[in-house]
Protein backbone atom coordinates (compact mmCIF):
# COMPACT_ATOMS: atom_id res chain seq x y z
CA UNK A 1 0.00 0.00 0.00
CA UNK A 2 1.23 3.62 -0.93
CA UNK A 3 2.46 5.52 2.30
CA UNK A 4 -0.59 8.16 0.67
CA UNK A 5 -2.85 5.59 0.73
CA UNK A 6 -2.40 4.29 4.37
CA UNK A 7 -2.30 7.83 5.71
CA UNK A 8 -5.67 8.14 4.47
CA UNK A 9 -6.57 4.62 5.16
CA UNK A 10 -5.13 4.54 8.46
CA UNK A 11 -5.53 8.25 9.71
CA UNK A 12 -7.57 7.67 12.95
CA UNK A 13 -4.69 5.37 13.91
CA UNK A 14 -2.03 7.90 13.88
CA UNK A 15 -3.71 9.99 15.53
CA UNK A 16 -4.38 8.11 18.41
CA UNK A 17 -0.44 7.81 18.39
CA UNK A 18 -0.15 11.30 18.20
CA UNK A 19 -2.75 12.25 20.84
CA UNK A 20 -0.48 9.32 22.68
CA UNK A 21 2.73 11.53 22.85
CA UNK A 22 0.93 15.18 22.89
CA UNK A 23 -0.19 13.42 26.43
CA UNK A 24 3.36 13.20 27.57
CA UNK A 25 3.70 17.12 27.19
CA UNK A 26 3.16 19.12 30.50
CA UNK A 27 0.62 22.01 28.76
CA UNK A 28 -1.73 19.10 27.48
CA UNK A 29 -1.79 16.50 30.35
CA UNK A 30 -5.41 17.24 31.17
CA UNK A 31 -6.64 18.88 27.72
CA UNK A 32 -9.35 17.82 25.49
CA UNK A 33 -8.60 15.38 22.63
CA UNK A 34 -9.62 18.14 20.19
CA UNK A 35 -7.30 20.54 21.59
CA UNK A 36 -4.81 17.59 21.23
CA UNK A 37 -5.55 16.97 17.28
CA UNK A 38 -5.46 20.42 16.68
CA UNK A 39 -5.34 20.81 13.23
CA UNK A 40 -3.37 16.98 12.64
CA UNK A 41 -6.16 15.72 10.27
CA UNK A 42 -5.99 18.51 8.41
CA UNK A 43 -2.05 18.43 8.06
CA UNK A 44 -1.92 14.71 7.54
CA UNK A 45 -4.82 15.07 4.63
CA UNK A 46 -2.26 18.18 3.10
CA UNK A 47 0.90 16.05 3.54
CA UNK A 48 -0.92 12.66 1.76
CA UNK A 49 -2.52 15.48 -1.48
CA UNK A 50 1.18 16.53 -1.73
CA UNK A 51 2.17 13.04 -1.97
CA UNK A 52 -0.09 12.67 -4.56
CA UNK A 53 1.48 15.51 -6.37
CA UNK A 54 3.81 15.92 -9.26
CA UNK A 55 7.28 17.34 -7.70
CA UNK A 56 10.67 18.67 -9.25
CA UNK A 57 13.86 18.03 -7.87
CA UNK A 58 13.97 21.90 -7.05
CA UNK A 59 10.94 21.62 -4.95
CA UNK A 60 12.14 18.50 -3.41
CA UNK A 61 15.12 20.53 -2.24
CA UNK A 62 13.59 23.29 -1.16
CA UNK A 63 11.20 21.80 1.13
CA UNK A 64 14.36 19.40 2.86
CA UNK A 65 15.87 23.04 3.55
CA UNK A 66 13.21 24.50 4.69
CA UNK A 67 13.63 27.76 1.73
CA UNK A 68 10.20 26.04 -0.28
CA UNK A 69 7.50 29.17 -0.38
CA UNK A 70 5.18 29.19 3.09
CA UNK A 71 1.03 29.13 2.41
CA UNK A 72 0.28 32.02 5.17
CA UNK A 73 -2.88 29.96 5.28
CA UNK A 74 -2.10 26.35 5.47
CA UNK A 75 -3.18 23.74 8.33
CA UNK A 76 0.44 23.78 9.54
CA UNK A 77 0.18 27.66 9.90
CA UNK A 78 -3.22 27.16 12.52
CA UNK A 79 -1.20 24.77 14.01
CA UNK A 80 1.40 26.36 14.95
CA UNK A 81 -0.17 29.54 15.85
CA UNK A 82 -2.49 27.76 18.07
CA UNK A 83 0.46 25.84 19.84
CA UNK A 84 2.50 28.93 20.78
CA UNK A 85 -1.48 30.32 22.39
CA UNK A 86 -1.08 26.98 23.78
CA UNK A 87 1.98 27.61 25.72
CA UNK A 88 3.76 25.08 24.12
CA UNK A 89 7.82 25.65 23.90
CA UNK A 90 9.49 25.80 20.17
CA UNK A 91 11.12 22.52 20.96
CA UNK A 92 7.99 20.77 22.10
CA UNK A 93 5.93 21.83 18.71
CA UNK A 94 9.20 20.34 17.23
CA UNK A 95 8.99 17.22 18.96
CA UNK A 96 4.80 16.71 18.12
CA UNK A 97 5.77 16.61 14.32
CA UNK A 98 9.18 14.23 14.60
CA UNK A 99 6.48 11.73 16.90
CA UNK A 100 4.26 12.05 13.94
CA UNK A 101 6.70 11.21 11.29
CA UNK A 102 7.99 8.21 13.15
CA UNK A 103 4.43 6.99 13.88
CA UNK A 104 3.47 7.30 10.53
CA UNK A 105 6.54 5.65 9.25
CA UNK A 106 6.46 2.78 11.99
CA UNK A 107 3.06 1.83 11.38
CA UNK A 108 3.27 1.96 7.53
CA UNK A 109 6.26 -0.43 7.79
CA UNK A 110 3.90 -2.95 10.09
CA UNK A 111 1.50 -3.07 7.61
CA UNK A 112 3.21 -2.85 4.00
CA UNK A 113 5.63 -4.80 2.23
CA UNK A 114 8.28 -2.72 0.79
CA UNK A 115 8.10 -2.12 -2.73
CA UNK A 116 9.45 -0.46 -5.87
CA UNK A 117 8.39 3.24 -5.40
CA UNK A 118 8.16 2.92 -1.55
CA UNK A 119 11.92 4.58 -0.83
CA UNK A 120 10.42 7.27 -2.72
CA UNK A 121 7.32 7.87 -0.24
CA UNK A 122 9.18 7.83 2.34
CA UNK A 123 11.63 10.56 0.71
CA UNK A 124 8.66 12.62 -0.23
CA UNK A 125 6.77 12.07 3.41
CA UNK A 126 9.81 13.43 5.03
CA UNK A 127 9.66 16.37 2.83
CA UNK A 128 5.98 17.31 3.44
CA UNK A 129 6.91 16.75 6.89
CA UNK A 130 9.91 19.21 6.70
CA UNK A 131 7.45 21.95 4.71
CA UNK A 132 4.63 21.22 7.61
CA UNK A 133 7.54 22.27 10.46
CA UNK A 134 8.89 25.33 8.62
CA UNK A 135 5.31 26.69 8.32
CA UNK A 136 4.51 25.64 12.19
CA UNK A 137 7.63 27.13 13.58
CA UNK A 138 7.13 29.91 11.64
CA UNK A 139 3.54 30.53 12.43
CA UNK A 140 4.31 29.68 16.37
CA UNK A 141 7.24 32.21 15.99
CA UNK A 142 5.60 35.17 14.89
CA UNK A 143 2.80 34.51 17.47
CA UNK A 144 5.05 34.60 20.45
CA UNK A 145 6.33 37.97 18.91
CA UNK A 146 3.31 39.36 18.77
CA UNK A 147 2.52 38.60 22.14
CA UNK A 148 5.94 39.92 23.46
CA UNK A 149 4.90 43.13 22.08
CA UNK A 150 1.62 43.47 23.08
CA UNK A 151 3.07 43.08 26.50
CA UNK A 152 5.84 45.53 25.72
CA UNK A 153 3.10 48.03 24.43
CA UNK A 154 1.00 47.42 27.98
CA UNK A 155 4.03 47.56 30.30
CA UNK A 156 5.52 51.17 28.47
CA UNK A 157 1.82 51.95 29.15
CA UNK A 158 1.11 51.13 32.85
CA UNK A 159 4.67 52.78 33.50
CA UNK A 160 3.49 56.31 32.49
CA UNK A 161 1.34 57.01 35.52
CA UNK A 162 3.82 55.97 37.91
CA UNK A 163 6.85 58.32 36.11
CA UNK A 164 4.22 61.34 35.80
CA UNK A 165 3.77 60.75 40.05
CA UNK A 166 7.54 61.01 40.34
CA UNK A 167 7.95 64.21 38.23
CA UNK A 168 5.29 66.30 39.63
CA UNK A 169 6.67 65.22 43.11
CA UNK A 170 9.78 66.16 42.61
CA UNK A 171 8.72 69.39 41.38
CA UNK A 172 6.84 70.11 44.09
CA UNK A 173 9.56 68.91 46.55
CA UNK A 174 12.03 71.19 44.58
CA UNK A 175 9.79 74.32 44.93
CA UNK A 176 9.27 73.86 48.83
CA UNK A 177 12.77 72.03 50.00
CA UNK A 178 15.72 73.74 51.33
CA UNK A 179 18.84 75.03 48.73
CA UNK A 180 20.79 72.11 50.34
CA UNK A 181 18.50 69.32 49.21
CA UNK A 182 18.55 70.73 45.91
CA UNK A 183 20.93 68.46 44.39
CA UNK A 184 18.34 64.96 45.41
CA UNK A 185 15.21 66.58 43.56
CA UNK A 186 17.53 67.71 40.75
CA UNK A 187 18.95 63.54 40.55
CA UNK A 188 15.23 62.86 40.70
CA UNK A 189 14.13 64.92 37.73
CA UNK A 190 17.37 63.87 35.73
CA UNK A 191 16.63 60.11 36.05
CA UNK A 192 12.86 60.64 35.39
CA UNK A 193 13.63 62.27 32.55
CA UNK A 194 16.15 58.74 31.30
CA UNK A 195 12.99 56.83 32.32
CA UNK A 196 10.82 58.83 29.97
CA UNK A 197 13.44 58.60 27.51
CA UNK A 198 13.80 55.04 27.49
CA UNK A 199 9.73 54.49 27.49
CA UNK A 200 9.90 56.76 24.28
CA UNK A 201 12.37 54.23 22.53
CA UNK A 202 10.35 51.12 23.77
CA UNK A 203 7.29 52.24 22.78
CA UNK A 204 8.48 53.37 19.21
CA UNK A 205 10.17 49.83 19.11
CA UNK A 206 6.83 48.43 20.20
CA UNK A 207 4.77 50.07 17.17
CA UNK A 208 7.03 49.25 14.40
CA UNK A 209 7.00 45.49 15.78
CA UNK A 210 4.00 45.41 16.04
CA UNK A 211 3.76 46.58 11.94
CA UNK A 212 3.06 50.29 12.48
CA UNK A 213 4.37 52.87 10.82
CA UNK A 214 5.89 55.43 12.63
CA UNK A 215 4.08 58.25 12.30
CA UNK A 216 5.38 61.65 11.16
CA UNK A 217 4.39 65.35 11.36
CA UNK A 218 5.63 67.12 8.48
CA UNK A 219 6.57 71.03 8.61
CA UNK A 220 8.58 73.43 6.81
CA UNK A 221 11.84 74.00 8.11
CA UNK A 222 15.80 73.87 7.41
CA UNK A 223 17.60 71.66 8.84
CA UNK A 224 20.72 73.31 8.85
CA UNK A 225 19.13 75.36 11.89
CA UNK A 226 17.13 72.68 13.70
CA UNK A 227 20.47 70.29 13.88
CA UNK A 228 22.62 73.90 15.11
CA UNK A 229 19.91 74.38 18.24
CA UNK A 230 19.82 70.58 19.33
CA UNK A 231 23.65 70.40 18.75
CA UNK A 232 24.08 73.34 21.12
CA UNK A 233 21.55 71.62 23.85
CA UNK A 234 23.29 68.60 23.70
CA UNK A 235 26.71 70.30 24.13
CA UNK A 236 25.22 71.48 27.39
CA UNK A 237 23.94 68.05 28.57
CA UNK A 238 27.81 66.59 27.37
CA UNK A 239 29.78 69.66 28.85
CA UNK A 240 32.85 67.01 28.49
CA UNK A 241 32.34 66.31 24.98
CA UNK A 242 33.89 68.47 22.35
CA UNK A 243 31.11 68.75 19.57
CA UNK A 244 32.07 70.29 16.53
CA UNK A 245 29.43 71.39 13.73
CA UNK A 246 29.56 72.30 10.01
CA UNK A 247 26.77 73.32 7.42
CA UNK A 248 26.85 73.35 3.99
CA UNK A 249 24.28 73.85 0.85
CA UNK A 250 20.63 74.46 0.68
CA UNK A 251 18.88 72.40 4.16
CA UNK A 252 15.11 73.22 3.45
CA UNK A 253 12.31 71.08 2.77
CA UNK A 254 9.82 69.29 4.65
CA UNK A 255 10.68 67.26 7.63
CA UNK A 256 9.59 66.31 11.22
CA UNK A 257 11.39 68.34 13.18
CA UNK A 258 11.12 66.40 16.37
CA UNK A 259 11.92 63.32 15.05
CA UNK A 260 15.13 64.63 13.51
CA UNK A 261 16.41 66.32 16.13
CA UNK A 262 15.50 63.18 17.97
CA UNK A 263 18.08 61.13 15.80
CA UNK A 264 20.48 63.50 15.72
CA UNK A 265 20.31 63.16 19.73
CA UNK A 266 20.58 59.27 19.09
CA UNK A 267 23.62 60.02 17.41
CA UNK A 268 25.82 62.41 19.18
CA UNK A 269 25.00 60.37 22.33
CA UNK A 270 26.21 57.08 21.21
CA UNK A 271 29.09 58.81 19.96
CA UNK A 272 29.83 60.46 23.37
CA UNK A 273 28.98 56.79 25.22
CA UNK A 274 31.37 54.97 22.92
CA UNK A 275 33.53 57.47 21.48
CA UNK A 276 37.28 57.71 22.65
CA UNK A 277 36.41 61.00 24.61
CA UNK A 278 39.77 62.70 24.46
CA UNK A 279 38.99 62.86 20.26
CA UNK A 280 35.78 65.89 19.16
CA UNK A 281 32.54 64.72 17.40
CA UNK A 282 31.98 65.59 14.06
CA UNK A 283 28.28 66.83 12.96
CA UNK A 284 28.04 67.80 9.12
CA UNK A 285 24.67 68.83 7.67
CA UNK A 286 25.21 68.77 3.62
CA UNK A 287 21.94 69.64 1.49
CA UNK A 288 22.13 68.18 -2.31
CA UNK A 289 19.41 69.09 -4.94
CA UNK A 290 17.33 66.18 -4.00
CA UNK A 291 18.40 65.43 -0.19
CA UNK A 292 20.12 66.58 3.10
CA UNK A 293 22.76 64.31 5.02
CA UNK A 294 23.22 64.66 8.19
CA UNK A 295 26.60 63.04 9.28
CA UNK A 296 27.68 62.48 13.01
CA UNK A 297 31.55 61.03 13.00
CA UNK A 298 33.88 60.20 16.05
CA UNK A 299 36.83 58.49 17.23
CA UNK A 300 36.60 54.65 18.30
CA UNK A 301 39.04 52.46 20.09
CA UNK A 302 39.09 49.84 17.34
CA UNK A 303 37.91 49.50 13.74
CA UNK A 304 35.19 48.35 13.31
CA UNK A 305 34.08 45.24 11.03
CA UNK A 306 32.37 46.03 8.12
CA UNK A 307 30.12 42.76 9.04
CA UNK A 308 29.13 44.25 12.20
CA UNK A 309 28.40 47.94 10.43
CA UNK A 310 24.77 46.43 9.74
CA UNK A 311 23.70 45.21 12.69
CA UNK A 312 24.69 48.16 14.75
CA UNK A 313 21.08 49.49 13.61
CA UNK A 314 19.49 45.73 15.16
CA UNK A 315 17.38 46.52 17.86
CA UNK A 316 18.30 45.82 21.45
CA UNK A 317 21.93 46.27 20.59
CA UNK A 318 24.76 47.79 22.67
CA UNK A 319 28.04 48.77 22.40
CA UNK A 320 30.16 47.63 24.62
CA UNK A 321 33.31 49.75 23.86
CA UNK A 322 34.00 53.00 26.28
CA UNK A 323 30.33 52.79 27.32
CA UNK A 324 30.15 55.47 30.10
CA UNK A 325 28.46 54.51 33.47
CA UNK A 326 25.29 56.14 32.80
CA UNK A 327 24.89 54.48 29.68
CA UNK A 328 24.01 51.34 31.32
CA UNK A 329 20.35 53.14 31.43
CA UNK A 330 19.88 51.74 27.59
CA UNK A 331 17.61 49.94 25.92
CA UNK A 332 19.90 49.54 22.90
CA UNK A 333 17.25 51.06 20.49
CA UNK A 334 18.95 54.37 20.10
CA UNK A 335 20.16 53.33 16.85
CA UNK A 336 17.25 51.66 15.62
CA UNK A 337 14.87 53.90 16.60
CA UNK A 338 17.08 56.91 14.48
CA UNK A 339 16.71 54.18 11.13
CA UNK A 340 13.01 54.35 11.51
CA UNK A 341 12.98 57.76 11.67
CA UNK A 342 15.27 57.77 8.33
CA UNK A 343 12.92 55.31 6.25
CA UNK A 344 10.05 56.96 7.39
CA UNK A 345 11.36 60.01 5.89
CA UNK A 346 11.94 57.60 3.08
CA UNK A 347 15.26 58.10 3.62
CA UNK A 348 18.56 55.49 4.48
CA UNK A 349 20.32 55.52 7.33
CA UNK A 350 23.95 54.01 6.69
CA UNK A 351 26.99 53.46 9.02
CA UNK A 352 31.17 53.61 7.73
CA UNK A 353 33.76 52.70 10.11
CA UNK A 354 38.08 53.41 8.89
CA UNK A 355 41.10 54.64 10.50
CA UNK A 356 39.54 54.46 13.79
CA UNK A 357 36.18 56.23 13.29
CA UNK A 358 33.18 55.80 12.85
CA UNK A 359 30.24 57.56 10.95
CA UNK A 360 26.65 57.35 10.61
CA UNK A 361 24.87 58.91 7.79
CA UNK A 362 21.39 59.97 7.36
CA UNK A 363 20.56 60.55 4.10
CA UNK A 364 16.80 62.32 4.03
CA UNK A 365 14.64 63.34 1.16
CA UNK A 366 14.44 66.99 0.48
CA UNK A 367 10.79 67.27 0.41
CA UNK A 368 8.85 70.11 -1.38
CA UNK A 369 5.60 69.43 0.58
CA UNK A 370 4.36 67.70 3.38
CA UNK A 371 2.98 64.10 2.56
CA UNK A 372 -0.49 62.84 3.95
Amino acid sequence: MRLATFIENEKESILEEAVKFARTIAVFSDAAESALRDHLPEILQDISDDLRTHQSESASIAKSLGTAAVNPSSDAVFHGRQRALAGLQIDQVIAEYRALRSSVLRLWGANTQIEQGYLEDIGRFNEAVDQAIAESVGAFAEEVEKRRQIFLAAVGHDLRGPLQAIVLTADAVSNKCPPALGIYTNILKRSAARMSGLLDSLLDYNLVGLGGAMRLNLSEAHLDRECEEEVSILQAAFPEAEIEMTCAGNCHGNFDISRIREALGNLVTNAVKYGVSAKPIRVAVCGGDDAVKISVTNAVARQIPNADLARLFDPLRRGSDGAHSEGRASLGLGLFITKEIVEAHGGIATASSTDHAIMFTLNLPRLESPQI
